[in-house]
């Protein structure tokens, strides 16, 4: 996970972990561009505004560095992409703040499932 609000990423963490994820945390986008290889993620959550990289590019890079990692975006703010535009990409999901911590769960679950039956 991507998100420089730390109690937002402990929320997001908890809820996860507690349903049985690992789940990494990191603050900015570029050093997660940077660690992505050793992580080798199934599902990446990407906080929309970030403060050294914005989320769609750092979604776009993860996409292209790490294929078989599969991408939800979320964001606080007003200003977010057209679903064009995130299809485009490759994104998998979009979540406003506050967050239904139940359908993002239910997305993270479908996207492990999904990777899960795509691997060898």
């Amino acid at each position: 996970m991507i998100e420089d609000d730390v109690l937002q990423a402990h929320e997001i963490e908890t809820h996860l972990a507690s349903k049985g994820f690992t789940v990494s945390k990191r603050a900015g986008g570029s050093d997660s561009l940077h660690n992505l290889s050793r992580l080798d993620p199934k599902v990446v959550i990407v906080d929309y505004h970030l403060p050294d990289i914005d989320g769609m590019t750092v979604a776009s890079r993860i996409l292209r560095l790490a294929p078989q990692a599969a991408v939800i975006l979320i964001s606080g703010r007003i200003d977010f992409p057209p679903a064009t535009t995130l299809d485009r990409l490759g994104v998998a999901g979009f979540f406003r703040k506050p967050l239904d911590m139940r359908a993002l769960r239910g997305l993270v679950s479908k996207l492990v499932r999904n990777a899960a039956l795509s691997r060898p």
